[in-house]
């Protein structure tokens, strides 16, 4: 969905990919250094409690982001994105299973 949005004006794609990337990425990193910390206060139990809250408190954000159009026309030139193949496929899965 994120590319979906970023990609939605053709002017600065790469910019609003890469942001939208980066936004991404502050969750993880922060639970990383901030969930160490808090382990070594709270402990584990607390710990993950308060990452679930907090985790939780981001379907706020996603069901307050805009509805977009989807076209049912034909497009008159081909997507921007081609379609899958199957090794990038295996990458995906090959990402999610290591993340």
């Amino acid at each position: 969905m994120t590319l979906s949005y970023a990609v939605t004006y053709r002017r600065q794609v790469g910019t609003r990919v890469g942001i939208g990337q980066a936004i991404q990425r502050v969750g993880p990193i922060t639970a990383l250094f901030g969930g160490a910390w808090m382990v070594g206060v709270f402990g584990p139990n607390k710990t993950f409690v308060v990452l679930a809250i907090a985790t939780a408190a981001s379907l706020l954000i996603a069901f307050s982001l805009p509805k977009v159009e989807r076209d049912t026309a034909k497009r008159s030139k081909p997507p921007l994105l081609a379609r899958p193949k199957p090794i990038d496929l295996i990458y995906f899965l090959q990402g999610g299973g290591v993340d």
